[in-house]
């Protein structure tokens, strides 16, 4: 079909749990790395922990998905193109957000 063969489709599945599980990880660190340091608003927090809660949701359904089609998390390389982008922005609150939640999102 359309669609790919199973293996393309294998690994479309793959990257994107990839992506929500570095996005999970991501949020709590955000969190840590700015939230009491910078005395974030209480807000701030209830948001990262909604968002971390949303992609865990996003994982395992992606996850659960690529099981269905024979594969599991791990059986195929994946970049850490979100880990690069926030270890370069581990300082700066605002790079953080924009690069992660702007370009990254965007992106896909």
């Amino acid at each position: 079909g359309k669609g790919g063969s199973l293996a393309s489709r294998q690994a479309i599945i793959h990257s994107l749990v990839h992506i929500e599980n570095w996005a999970i990880d991501l949020s709590w660190d955000i969190l840590a790395r700015f939230g009491a340091a910078r005395n974030m608003p209480r807000d701030f927090f209830n948001d990262f922990v909604r968002v971390a809660q949303e992609e865990g949701k996003h994982f395992t359904l992606l996850k659960r998905r690529l099981e269905e089609m024979g594969s599991y998390y791990g059986a195929m390389p994946a970049h850490d193109g979100l880990w690069e982008s926030a270890s370069e922005s581990a300082g700066m609150l605002e790079a953080r957000l924009a690069v992660e939640h702007c370009v990254h999102e965007a992106r896909g």
